[in-house]
């Protein structure tokens, strides 16, 4: 009698993340790319950044355990040298599109020095909250 055994074979799935904390983060695929079926241990989380490892236990087959690594990133807020002070009427400068710490985008509007007192500008990521392998995760 001839008996057959066959060999263990590991579930293989495409990576999936980087994400950055607070995306709405893909499903982990309940099928391999090698035809394991099967759950995974938990759903991701991008609640906290770090390296996460989920654990995916096949349904029938041959199949081994797997893991895969997600990694959730911090968001960085945008930093800027600051500008001024300027006097009323002065030609005041640009605000900068790329800050200090790599983040690139626009701003509410231009400085203005019309009137004295001080001017809150709000400068808007142009990857807000989304990973981007240049530049991070900003918000």
């Amino acid at each position: 009698m001839d008996v057959t055994v066959d060999p263990n074979v590991t579930p293989t799935f495409a990576q999936l993340g980087p994400y950055c904390v607070g995306d709405v983060a893909g499903t982990l695929p309940t099928t391999s790319t090698n035809g394991a079926t099967g759950t995974w241990d938990a759903a991701i989380s991008t609640a906290a950044n770090g390296t996460i490892t989920y654990t995916f236990t096949p349904g029938s087959g041959c199949f081994t355990t797997a893991t895969m690594d997600v990694t959730v990133d911090p968001n960085v807020t945008p930093t800027f040298a600051q500008l001024g002070p300027y006097c009323v009427g002065d030609v005041a400068g640009t605000l900068p599109t790329t800050s200090t710490n790599g983040a690139t985008g626009t701003w509410d509007a231009a400085i203005s020095t019309a009137a004295n007192g001080t001017i809150t500008y709000t400068f808007t990521a142009r990857f807000w909250l989304f990973y981007n392998s240049n530049n991070g995760c900003y918000s």
